[in-house]
């Protein structure tokens, strides 16, 4: 009887402790998407499609570098040798990474301020050391992904001569043909006499999350 009361009170206990570490990786993982929305929106010369790229590299990243850690799944792009370490800083890591990759200190110094003052609040507000080895996990992740998506096509320079091939059609409005959708949802519009569309910048351009089309 002492033995079935032991394990009425140590099931419970146990099953609270893994609620309460999903609860941590959930809230994390939220809170760091919540940040990356604000910090992309706020970027004006990432308009319409391009911030899905920006979003996808960080979900990508994120989910690697928990996945590493957890081992619950299979991983997209990494499974970081010998992960451990706390997941929330893993999660915070590889998207402040991912971001300042894709919107660089030097072209975006407000937004990159922002970030770097989110992240550092963000460990000593969870009691995360900076020697945590989530931080590496999640550093590790980002790099990954960051190399990865560095030459995926997706955007090519259409000013170029000759025209790389993404460029080769750009929509027509005569009869049964592709008609060209808004500028904005296809990265800034470059100089040149073929400007980017939405299907052209992209139809030839690695997956996002998938390993083929």
């Amino acid at each position: 009887m002492r033995l079935v009361k032991r394990f009425s009170v140590l099931i419970p206990g146990l099953a609270m402790a893994l609620a309460m570490s999903s609860v941590v990786r959930a809230d994390a993982v939220t809170d760091w998407n919540a940040t990356a929305i604000q910090i992309i929106a706020r970027a004006t010369t990432h308009p319409g499609a391009t911030s899905f790229l920006d979003s996808a590299m960080v979900q990508a990243a994120v989910y690697d570098a928990v996945e590493s850690i957890t081992e619950t799944f299979r991983p997209y792009a990494i499974r970081v040798p010998g992960a451990s370490g706390s997941t929330a800083a893993a999660v915070a890591k590889a998207t402040r990474d991912v971001l300042m990759n894709r919107f660089p200190p030097s072209q975006f110094p407000s937004l990159t301020g922002t970030l770097d003052t989110t992240y550092n609040d963000y460990l000593t507000s969870h009691s995360i050391s900076t020697s945590d080895p989530g931080i590496a996990v999640g550093a590790a992740a980002a790099v990954a992904i960051i190399a990865l998506r560095a030459n995926d096509h997706s955007f090519p320079n259409c000013s170029a001569t000759p025209l790389p091939p993404n460029c080769d059609f750009a929509g027509s409005n005569a009869l049964g043909q592709w008609r060209p959708l808004h500028r904005t949802l296809c990265s800034p519009e470059p100089p040149g006499p073929r400007p980017r569309r939405l299907r052209t910048c992209w139809r030839r351009g690695s997956p996002r999350s998938h390993r083929s089309p």
